[in-house]
């Protein structure tokens, strides 16, 4: 059997993101969104996650983007912290304490997360994917992102993104033990980080098409275009919008068998 959860990255990072990741929920085939806690238009995701019931709702932890909702930070979080956390110099307690107030502002809003995975795949750094491990067992939520990328398109493998695949990858199956052993539910595979930004409707056909019999997650960042935005993928989100609400995708996913679930039905 095929089953695949399509998820939208960065629910409440801004209004015309929300639209565009609800329209591909009620008007695409787009199944699950991950929520930043401290995202600026959060109100406002919550305010449409009330109105689409269905739509599979995880956590995006962030460290690296906006201000952060706990005093454990001082400043504004920045892609620095990326960098400090490859090196280990992030302090444990501060990050689990950062992610403690963003899953509890998510759950102080009546969502119930399907699962957890973070702002550029941090929540599974070294050091990191313990904390977060912990704190979905705490939570009782019961899957954790595991981006361990398959590539469909060999041509994106000579993109800038295929060192983050490969760093992302080294990380996934050191974090992979740890979270089988813990009893938290992955998919079997995952695709995205080479389509990030790119992802075209030929390019998600191609996905599509040569999905295996498993269970498993394509990441996307679908939204409507918003010069404001305080992300690089501007233009590209509606890209992405586009190949997700496209009228013919929906056949592509009914000739394959592909039965489109959220992480609440694995």
């Amino acid at each position: 059997m095929k089953q695949l959860i399509i998820n939208a990255d960065d629910f409440g990072i801004s209004k015309l993101t929300n639209d565009g990741i609800i329209d591909c929920f009620t008007n695409g085939i787009l199944t699950s969104t991950t929520i930043m806690a401290n995202g600026n238009a959060f109100k406002h995701a919550v305010q449409l996650a009330r109105k689409h019931k269905g739509l599979g709702i995880g956590v995006h932890l962030n460290l690296i983007q906006g201000k952060p909702l706990s005093n454990a930070f001082q400043d504004n979080l920045t892609e620095k912290n990326i960098y400090k956390a490859m090196a280990g110099l992030l302090d444990s307690k501060s990050i689990e304490k950062e992610f403690r107030a963003q899953i509890q502002k998510v759950l102080d809003n009546k969502i119930k997360p399907t699962h957890i995975d973070g702002h550029k795949h941090i929540h599974i750094f070294p050091k990191i994917a313990g904390i977060v491990i912990k704190l979905a067992k705490e939570y009782d939520i019961k899957a954790i992102r595991l981006p361990r990328n398959k590539i469909f398109n060999y041509k994106l493998a000579l993109t800038k993104q295929m060192p983050k695949l490969v760093l992302i990858g080294l990380y996934a199956r050191m974090a992979e033990k740890e979270i089988r052993n813990n009893g938290l539910i992955i998919t079997d595979e995952f695709y995205g980080i080479l389509e990030t930004g790119r992802l075209t409707t030929d390019r998600l056909r191609n996905i599509l098409n040569n999905m295996d019999n498993c269970t498993a997650e394509l990441m996307c960042h679908p939204g409507y275009y918003d010069k404001d935005i305080p992300c690089i993928l501007k233009k590209q989100r509606q890209i992405e919008h586009d190949a997700l609400t496209d009228k013919d995708i929906k056949k592509v996913i009914a000739m394959q068998n592909i039965k489109l679930i959220n992480y609440g039905a694995i």
